[in-house]
């Protein structure tokens, strides 16, 4: 993966996304790059919302983010990949909550 260049990543279920990769691999980040007011933007927004008010679900995201660190992943989209179904699962959880809240992002 190049760390010097924008790379176009289209694996996400939800919606095409635009990634970077900046610096050494020591002190990678990985940056998404959305549209404001786009669904890519709500979406996140909501998973972030939900799982402040939700302890279950955040205890679940992050044991499960816990279990995965401890792999060696030579490609990040395996990584992304192996989280897909309890993020999907909690999205959905997040979307009811948010029909029955009105919750809009903010």
């Amino acid at each position: 993966m190049c760390r010097t260049c924008w790379k176009r990543d289209t694996c996400c279920a939800f919606a095409s996304r635009l990634t970077a990769c900046f610096g050494p691999p020591e002190l990678d980040v990985h940056v998404h790059v959305c549209a404001a007011g786009s669904e890519w933007e709500r979406t996140h927004l909501l998973f972030r919302d939900w799982l402040r008010i939700s302890p279950g679900d955040c205890k679940l995201y992050a044991a499960v983010k816990e279990g995965l660190a401890g792999h060696l992943w030579p490609d990040m989209n395996d990584y992304a990949a192996a989280k897909t179904d309890v993020i999907a699962d909690i999205i959905g959880r997040a979307e009811r909550w948010s029909a029955q809240t009105r919750w809009t992002p903010a």
